[in-house]
């Protein structure tokens, strides 16, 4: 694999108060990350620890599928934007999390 040849988006999925101590709750976040290979035209999906969750996509026109990934970037909500340069087209992966 080349150099330059990753993209990478953080997604905030959700975050909640933990209390360490009666006056004191702190905030955790738990994220996703999200990496597209631009050799393989994969985008996988990690937890905040870089466990495996999930790929999808690889060469070619149709949905799902990318021609040059240029970038990636995720929401709140939990979709996934991704720029597809040859097709010249951005697609957008729903997310699994409700607003």
């Amino acid at each position: 694999m080349s150099p330059g040849s990753l993209s990478v988006a953080l997604e905030p999925r959700s975050c909640f108060y933990e209390k360490t101590r009666p006056s004191a709750p702190q905030p955790r976040c738990t994220v996703n990350v999200y990496v597209a290979d631009r050799g393989t035209e994969l985008i996988q999906k990690f937890d905040a620890n870089g466990v495996f969750i999930t790929k999808w996509g690889g060469a070619g026109q149709g949905d799902g599928l990318f021609a040059s990934v240029q970038g990636l970037a995720a929401d709140i909500i939990g979709n996934v934007y991704v720029a597809d340069a040859n097709n010249h087209r951005i697609q957008k992966f729903a997310g699994t999390c409700a607003p």
